[in-house]
């Protein structure tokens, strides 16, 4: 069989081709490997800020919170069995706020208003208090951790129940 003239550049242009398909593809598979592990890696980022938020509320929860039933400036009631009730509001941040966070100069303390943490991205970290209903020894906090991805918004949220104890 003889070959015909320009055989030979019809096959290495489909053979060209078919390599740049291939490249390409492999460029493209690459790619969203690579926003898959960053996704997951400020996802992780972000539960762990979550996480640490709500350890450290855990550990100084009745010092921001606790009073003696009756003592001056305690504004919740103890329930039966209990000497010590939790306040509404942190007792550092003057007035209740929608949102909290966490500061440490020396010593950990609770600030009104969200945060912002870390580069690139930026995360923004805040806590909210609900008391639950009828029991002044018991707060729902939640930790919210938001930050921007490409152009969409990610959240992830953590929750706890912190419980006062009986005296």
């Amino acid at each position: 069989m003889t070959q015909r003239p320009g055989n030979m550049i019809v096959e290495v242009l489909v053979g060209i081709s078919i390599a740049a398909l291939v490249i390409v593809s492999i460029g493209n598979l690459v790619d969203s490997v690579n926003k898959t592990d960053r996704a997951a890696a400020n996802k992780n980022q972000a539960l762990a800020y979550a996480r640490e938020s709500l350890e450290v509320i855990t550990a100084i929860a009745r010092a921001q919170f606790q009073c003696t039933a009756g003592s001056p400036g305690c504004t919740c009631t103890a329930l039966f069995g209990y000497t010590t009730c939790w306040q509404e509001c942190p007792f550092t941040v003057p007035g209740c706020a929608p949102t909290y966070h966490l500061t440490n100069s020396g010593t950990w303390h609770v600030v009104s208003g969200a945060e912002s943490i870390g580069t690139n991205p930026t995360f923004s970290r805040f806590l909210e208090f609900t008391s639950v209903s009828g029991d002044t020894n018991l707060k729902y906090v939640t930790a919210t951790v938001g930050w921007t991805e490409g152009t969409r918004s990610r959240t992830v949220t953590q929750a706890t129940l912190l419980s006062g104890w009986k005296q």
